[in-house]
């Protein structure tokens, strides 16, 4: 359930290649882009597909390592992406890179 909206959300996240119609891994994609899935959000009748990229790339302006550039190349990926998929999209997400547990839990 998203917090924000109050809808519910489906993810369908799996490894890219690995027996999901959702995960998505195109030819000539960018080297920074280490997921993608789509998400749908229920709002009543209502449904929205979210393409979502996962990134190596720091998200956060001001941050270290921060380049616009290369978040300007993302955004036009995930566009042409969007515009390439089958299903309608109707917005894009970009989340950071996760660590795994196994790392977040290491000392």
């Amino acid at each position: 359930m998203d917090a924000e909206q109050g809808v519910p959300i489906i993810s369908d996240r799996r490894e890219p290649g690995r027996d999901s119609p959702n995960a998505i891994r195109p030819v000539g994609q960018a080297p920074y882009i280490v997921g993608c899935w789509h998400e749908w959000e229920f709002d009543g009748s209502d449904r929205r597909i979210i393409l979502c990229l996962e990134t190596t790339l720091e998200l956060r302006p001001g941050a270290e390592g921060f380049d616009p550039f290369l978040l300007d190349e993302l955004i036009a990926e995930a566009t042409d992406l969007m515009r390439a998929s089958v299903s309608p999209i109707n917005s894009i997400r970009i989340v950071p890179q996760s660590v795994p547990i196994s790392d977040r839990t290491r000392r």
